[in-house]
């Protein structure tokens, strides 16, 4: 059973500076548009009279979608290898990739006869060999997960596809929790409200820039999808329920979708499986709106990079297995 912790954040929005539309979802057309940032005296003036509510403000990792640094984290010229196993990983086959930006989490999951297990490992340096694997076991929906950029909290997919949890931790020594519904209440709601009754379900979620950005796809009976943004200003706050990125390399081939599976800390350059296709490719962002190159990587899937967008973590084989590649 899901734990419900959200507070109801939506009245404080207009304390902290933050329009309701940035609580409850973007008015915002596409993906491409950075919302404003909020008030730093309101938010602290907003924090004495709510004690209760954490109203942290997430760091900007870097300013954001739509506004773009010279030049992206990642490299232009973008390559795969074939890797180094990693030695926790099971073959099972091992799937829906999670790695932390600073290499010191990973986690997975495997699928036998309908039951889903999450595998997981962790290390306090990324010079250390991985801890011993430990697993969690629960009604979630086979296929992608995501961990938080300090690795203490894992989102799923429920059964059935309308919702989304999070597992959480207080520092990686620990085991992960019950499923929560944390930032996802406004989602979980859409999900109960419009998937449901459409017969759509939620699919592919990814954490990005800091985990200000939740990235994750609406998959249609036809198996067709969308892939959308939601955002969020504060730890407590739930991510809003999204907006579709507007690159038509993200776009559906037919009835096989794309999803992204990666992203640079800039949200610059993001890793997407192409099932059309059957590979992964590179797709870099340029002005808002724009695609500057999309690049193919092969086979691989679950592609992500680490944080200076050096090291690549993915799956491949077959059964898969998860890979390593330090890039030369």
């Amino acid at each position: 059973m899901r734990t419900h912790v959200f507070a109801p954040l939506l009245a404080l929005a207009p304390l902290v500076g933050v329009g309701v539309a940035a609580c409850t979802g973007p008015a915002a057309p596409s993906a491409d548009v950075p919302a404003a940032a909020p008030d730093p005296v309101a938010v602290a003036s907003a924090q004495q009279r709510h004690p209760h509510v954490d109203l942290t403000p997430l760091p900007a990792v870097h300013r954001g979608i739509g506004a773009y640094d010279p030049e992206p984290t990642c490299p232009g010229d973008l390559a795969l290898g074939v890797g180094e196993r990693l030695a926790a990983s099971t073959g099972g086959p091992d799937l829906g990739l999670s790695v932390t930006p600073d290499e010191l989490s990973a986690a997975w999951m495997t699928e036998h006869g309908g039951a889903v297990t999450i595998h997981y490992v962790d290390r306090a340096k990324s010079t250390d060999a991985f801890g011993a694997a430990r697993a969690v076991t629960g009604a979630f929906e086979p296929g992608r997960i995501a961990l938080s950029s300090d690795g203490n909290d894992l989102a799923v997919v429920d059964s059935g596809g309308l919702g989304f949890s999070v597992l959480r931790r207080s520092e990686r020594s620990e085991a992960f929790g019950e499923p929560e519904v944390g930032p996802f209440e406004l989602l979980d709601a859409q999900g109960k409200d419009e998937l449901g009754p459409a017969g759509d379900h939620y699919a592919d979620p990814l954490f990005a820039n800091g985990d200000r950005y939740f990235i994750f796809s609406r998959v249609s009976p036809s198996g067709s999808g969308t892939v959308l943004l939601g955002s969020r200003f504060f730890a407590a706050a739930p991510f809003s329920p999204g907006v579709p990125f507007s690159q038509e390399a993200l776009a559906p081939t037919g009835s096989r979708r794309k999803s992204v599976t990666g992203a640079s800390v800039d949200v610059r350059t993001l890793f997407v499986w192409d099932e059309a296709a059957s590979r992964s490719i590179v797709v870099r962002l340029t002005a808002p709106g724009a695609i500057e190159s999309t690049t193919a990587l092969g086979a691989a899937r679950d592609v992500q990079p680490t944080a200076d967008c050096h090291v690549f973590w993915f799956t491949s084989g077959s059964p898969s297995v998860v890979r390593r590649f330090a890039a030369p």
